[in-house]
């Protein structure tokens, strides 16, 4: 439940950063505060990526799931539609 709890924070501070604004302009032209933004939201993420991992790793575990057939099913998923480069 405190995993959660925490990945319930860490999303509401990734949405609070997020300002795609920011991500609209050339990074090549983008002042220090968009830059420092950019990092910003750069960090809330991966903060957010780490937790939510741990997460699915949590639930996988406490549910006997197979988590690397799953991951498998998501990443098709999101190539397929072409949101996912890697």
């Amino acid at each position: 439940m405190a995993i959660m709890i925490q990945a319930l924070e860490e999303i509401k501070d990734v949405t609070e950063v997020l300002d795609l604004k920011l991500f609209i302009r050339n990074p090549e032209h983008a002042s220090d505060v968009e830059i420092n933004a950019a990092e910003t939201a750069y960090r809330e993420s991966k903060e957010l990526e780490w937790v939510m991992s741990n997460l699915c790793a949590r639930i996988a575990d406490f549910y006997k799931l197979n988590g690397k057939e799953l991951d498998k099913a998501v990443k098709r998923k999101w190539k397929a539609s072409e949101v996912l480069s890697i």
